[in-house]
C-alpha cells in the first residue's frame, strides 16, 4: 500500500476488514506504486491500496478519492514571503526520484527557476514529514497527513500557488479466485477513505 495510507487511515481500515473477514490475515507491505503495480499485475499481491488507476485488462480498480497538496514549513524557518525565489533559498523536501510527485516538482523549479536549488528526495513520507517539522525543509504534503501538526503549531501552511497534481488513489486488485473477497476488501477500502478526505 502507499505510506500516505499507512500513514493516515490504515489502522482503521484494518479494523473495517478484521469485522467484515475475522479469519482473513493480512500481510502489510508499504511501498512506492512503481513497485506495487508491478507485483500486483505479476499476481505475487492479492489487493493493493496505490496511485491509481492501474490499466490492465485483468486488474479492477475501485476509486479511493483524490488527495491535493499543500506546502507545509516550520514556523522556526525565516518565510518573509511566498515567491519562487523563496521557496528555492529553502531545501525543498519530495517524494523518491521515481514518483510523478518528483519529475513535477523538479520540473516547477527547473523551468521557473535559474538559480541553484536543492530538493531532497526520499522514499520515506514518514522522514520527509519529521524532517520537515524539524525545520530542514520545505515540503508539499497532503492535509491528511500534516492536519494535525498544523493544529498543533509545528507546521505552518506556505501559501506558494503552484502544488503537484493531486495524488489519485485506488483499491486495485487482480481478478483470482479470490475475487469476491478482493472486491469486498476493495469496497471497505472506498468507505473508509471517503471518511479521511
Amino acid at each position: 500500500m502507499a505510506e500516505l495510507i499507512a500513514q493516515t487511515w490504515l489502522r482503521d481500515y484494518l479494523l473495517d476488514l478484521r469485522q467484515v473477514f475475522p479469519n482473513v490475515d493480512v500481510e502489510l507491505r508499504v511501498d512506492l506504486t512503481i513497485n506495487l503495480r508491478e507485483e500486483l499485475v505479476s499476481r505475487s499481491l492479492d489487493l493493493c491500496l496505490l496511485n491509481g488507476p492501474i490499466s490492465n485488462f485483468n486488474i479492477t480498480n475501485i476509486d479511493l478519492g483524490s488527495v491535493p497538496y499543500l506546502w507545509v514549513a516550520s514556523p522556526k524557518l525565516p518565510l518573509a514571503d511566498s515567491d519562487i525565489a523563496t521557496m528555492a533559498s529553502h531545501t525543498i523536501l519530495t517524494h523518491a526520484r521515481n514518483t510523478r510527485h518528483f519529475v513535477e516538482l523538479s520540473a516547477h523549479f527547473r523551468d521557473g527557476w535559474e538559480g541553484p536549488i536543492r530538493i531532497v528526495p526520499s522514499s520515506s513520507l514518514a522522514a520527509s514529514l519529521q524532517m520537515t517539522i524539524d525545520g530542514l525543509g520545505i515540503a508539499p504534503m497532503s492535509r491528511t497527513l500534516v492536519g494535525r501538526h498544523l493544529e498543533a503549531g509545528e507546521l505552518v501552511e506556505v501559501p506558494y500557488p503552484w502544488k503537484p497534481s493531486a495524488l489519485i488513489f485506488t483499491a486495485s486488485y487482480a481478478h483470482t479466485p479470490a475475487s469476491f473477497l478482493l472486491r469486498r476488501a476493495a469496497e471497505l477500502a472506498g468507505e473508509r477513505a471517503a471518511l479521511h478526505h
